[in-house]
């Protein structure tokens, strides 16, 4: 920076020149001074960069986009819950079910096994629909619809479809709470992420999920004028 402020020395004013003149005369007195300053101008545009992006985030959302999610929330609560907030925030508490479950092994149509990689070693969360979620489209093979309370099926993301190699037809087997089960893919799903609605790689249909361990995840939208009594019965119902 110091030499280019020579080089435009003898382009500008009589008060600039003096002033790039000094700057390339004192070269070692004023890098720390110019680098700071630049550090600085970065660090502030990033954090403007990042308020737009936020900013743009929100703006994208609908206003029926949850903005609170209560974890861990046995069968057993559930009527407790919807009791206490459902009248006071003026709106029916919608619960997604979540099982904690492996991907242990894919098998294509001709039997063979594929290695699922590093999808094998964690456990993921799971659930189970009998309807499509709005933010998720039908991309390859069908959704079971009224069926799914027949078969074993599973619908996989498309991007988490194409990494371990699934398709339509292949058979998966999971484990969840210590039990092991086949499904077929019956379908492949594109996913909208930037909805920030409870979305899952793995969908079981009814059928699958009605005989494992699962919990409930509940979303609502919570005006922040009435957080209090929001953390007030967290507080009441805490063990």
């Amino acid at each position: 920076m110091v030499k280019c402020c020579s080089f435009f020395e003898n382009q500008t004013g009589i008060g600039w020149k003096l002033g790039l003149k000094n700057i390339s005369k004192r070269e070692g007195e004023h890098t720390a001074p110019g680098c700071f300053g630049l550090s600085l101008m970065a660090l502030m545009v990033l954090t403007e960069t990042r308020s737009d992006l936020i900013n743009s985030w929100k703006q994208s959302l609908s206003e029926e986009t949850p903005n609170h999610f209560f974890f861990n929330i046995q069968g057993s609560q559930l009527d407790g819950i919807a009791d206490f907030l459902s009248p006071r925030i003026g709106q029916a508490i919608k619960f997604t079910p979540l099982i904690r479950g492996r991907l242990v092994e894919v098998k294509n149509g001709s039997n063979q096994v594929t290695d699922s990689g590093r999808m094998i070693e964690r456990e993921a969360n799971i659930t189970w629909y009998d309807q499509l979620p709005e933010n998720n489209s039908i991309v390859a093979g069908e959704w079971w619809g009224k069926e799914g309370e027949s078969m074993q099926a599973v619908s996989v993301d498309e991007g988490v479809a194409e990494s371990l190699s699934i398709g339509v037809g292949d058979q998966l087997t999971f484990n969840a709470g210590g039990m092991d089960l086949e499904v077929t893919v019956t379908s492949l799903r594109r996913i909208k992420w930037e909805t920030f609605q409870p979305n899952f790689i793995f969908v079981l249909s009814p059928m699958v999920a009605s005989e494992l361990p699962q919990s409930l995840l509940p979303a609502l939208i919570y005006p922040k004028r009435t957080i209090s009594l929001l953390m007030s019965f967290c507080l009441v119902t805490q063990p």
